[in-house]
């Protein structure tokens, strides 16, 4: 039963920091209705690629992309609107 309001559910982010994709996937669609945001780290993006992004993105998901961005700035920004393509509503440097 989802007993969040819509504002409630919009300011809820779940971590998704799981070891495999199948795991990640599963988590995502029983967290999804209750999570405005599923948040992504670098372990799961390096293993997934932006494939996976996509995928939660195309599910209806909010994804925070949490790469923490920090390098060169001109990698930086290309890093940057790399990761913004895949869909993602929030990507941290």
């Amino acid at each position: 039963m989802n007993r969040q309001t819509p504002d409630a559910r919009a300011r809820l982010a779940v971590a998704l920091d799981l070891p495999d994709h199948a795991a990640l996937l599963a988590m995502a669609r029983r967290v999804a209705p209750e999570a405005g945001i599923l948040k992504l780290g670098l372990e799961a993006f390096v293993a997934e690629g932006p494939s996976l992004v996509r995928t939660l993105v195309e599910s209806g998901a909010g994804v925070f992309l949490d790469l923490k961005l920090h390098d060169i700035p001109n990698t930086v920004s290309r890093a940057a609107a790399a990761a913004v393509r895949t869909g993602a509503s929030i990507v941290n440097c």
